[in-house]
């Protein structure tokens, strides 16, 4: 199964890229194991909590997710760079966030619908 993920980088008045990036969605028990490998503590609704105290957690999440990015079509707003590759995405400082957002996205799950 296949989700197609919009970064908040990529919504609003002021943002910064456009596009979106396709995921590999895990199953229920490929995203248990995944929070296992990576140490999260969940809070009571099963969210990941996210802290300072779990950077290396965040390296590994990004780390173990890789083979999970299909596809990347993402570009500036003003033109000036595509990113069309995980590589693109992981050797460009101005990208770390997204890389973040979507890799935490694996932990949080996904809101797939019927139609």
């Amino acid at each position: 199964m296949e989700f197609e993920f919009i970064p908040s980088q990529c919504k609003g008045d002021d943002k910064q890229f456009e596009g979106s990036i396709t995921l590999k969605v895990l199953s229920t028990s490929e995203k248990f194991r995944l929070i296992s490998k990576c140490e999260f503590e969940l809070d009571a609704e099963g969210i990941a909590k996210k802290s300072m105290k779990q950077l290396s957690s965040i390296a590994d999440i990004i780390d173990y997710t890789k083979p999970y990015f299909l596809k990347i079509q993402l570009k500036k707003v003003d033109g000036s760079k595509e990113y069309n590759s995980y590589d693109d995405l992981q050797f460009n400082d101005e990208c770390s966030n997204i890389l973040i957002e979507t890799a935490t996205q694996f932990l949080n799950g996904f809101k797939l619908g019927n139609g």
